[in-house]
């Protein structure tokens, strides 16, 4: 099995989960404290790894600039994910051409702007939304003008409705995508 280690990402991810996975994490865990592994039990050791490994993965991280006029950039959106201004006027509070924004933003996050911004926003939502707020309150606070538009983004983002995603981690049970 070390090979597969391999396989699995250096950088912290949120895996989805299927009932299959689930199970087998359940079976496994039953049968850790055994000394000797059953060979059943090897077998399913290697199925929950085939499982595990085709699981969908979605990055948690959100990398911020290094470079202090991105940071300040970085820092104020984080304060406040709602903010409507626009790239242009982020631009002029880094001190920088739209242009050279752009381009070193990207160089310095390894995301564009706005892709970086929309995940800002969805990071910011799921921890609300994890807090128990309510998903209309959440929308407007990370700066959706819509609950649709909302709702839409943050399935994409994370394959489940903002409300499915706010039962699941009040309930603390797995959803599967919806």
């Amino acid at each position: 099995m070390g090979k597969r280690c391999s396989y699995v990402a250096d950088k912290p991810f949120v895996a989805d989960s299927t009932r299959l996975f689930i199970a087998q994490v359940e079976r496994l865990s039953q049968n850790a404290q055994q000394t000797a592994w059953q060979e059943s039990v090897t077998r399913l050791a290697e199925s929950f790894w085939d499982e595990f490994l085709s699981i969908p993965r979605h990055s948690v991280s959100l990398p911020f600039p290094e470079d202090a006029r991105l940071k300040r950039v970085a820092e104020a959106l984080s304060a406040t994910p709602a903010d409507p201004r626009g790239q242009q006027e982020w631009a002029d509070m880094a001190g920088m051409s739209l242009r050279s924004f752009v381009r070193h933003f990207t160089i310095d996050t390894g995301m564009q702007f706005s892709v970086w911004r929309q995940r800002l926003r969805i990071l910011n939502a799921q921890e609300r939304l994890a807090r128990g707020e309510r998903v209309t309150s959440v929308a407007a606070t990370v700066g959706y003008e819509s609950l649709g538009a909302f709702a839409t983004a943050f399935r994409k983002a994370t394959g489940h409705s903002p409300s499915a995603y706010a039962r699941h981690c009040c309930a603390g049970q797995p959803t599967e995508p919806t």
